[in-house]
């Protein structure tokens, strides 16, 4: 028997940085295949909880202590960052333990990228929550499982002065943000 989180998802995240010199050479096709190689080959793992942490087994609702400290960006004055999201239709997370959820505290002191709360998601990784029950921490492992068509699929391409953010399910988002970028890459 296993215990539901309500109010949490899993997506799938990966990174790397580009020559800003790439994406001004290259169609937008460039960043698009850039995003699904990373997806299939280099995605980590990422859970998810909305911006308001409203988390519940069962209808009781979790205490959640969400601590967050942004990243530095790691880009050299050539590069770019780009960050990829991906969030399928349906996803489950789980713990595969029975769990009582009276006085039970979820706290995540995350340094994951921020970029994608302006999508209502607050992230963390495997290695950045704990749980408490009546104050002491407790041995418990969230697993997770999503499947269906792509929900959405988010480009986020930044430097230590701009951050552009692409929808990459609106083809329209695509070629107007990718346009505004390779402007910006002019300059």
């Amino acid at each position: 028997m296993s215990t539901i989180f309500n109010g949490l998802r899993e997506l799938m995240w990966c990174t790397i940085n580009v020559k800003k010199i790439d994406i001004l050479n290259n169609d937008e096709n460039f960043l698009i295949n850039k995003a699904n190689e990373l997806i299939e080959n280099e995605s980590f793992r990422l859970f998810s909880t909305n911006i308001d942490y409203e988390v519940d087994i069962d209808g009781v609702s979790l205490k959640v202590d969400f601590k967050k400290e942004e990243p530095k960006l790691d880009t050299k004055a050539d590069e770019m960052r780009i960050d990829v999201y991906e969030i399928l239709e349906n996803s489950s997370v789980y713990s595969p333990d029975l769990i009582k959820p009276e006085n039970l505290e979820l706290k995540i002191d995350t340094k994951q990228d921020t970029s994608i709360y302006g999508y209502g998601h607050e992230v963390f990784n495997d290695s950045e929550y704990k749980f408490y029950q009546n104050n002491k921490e407790i041995n418990l492992v969230l697993e997770s499982e999503s499947n269906g068509s792509i929900d959405r699929k988010l480009l986020y391409v930044k430097d230590q002065s701009e951050n552009f953010a692409i929808d990459l399910t609106d083809p329209q988002d695509v070629s107007d943000m990718i346009l505004e970028l390779k402007n910006y890459l002019k300059k």
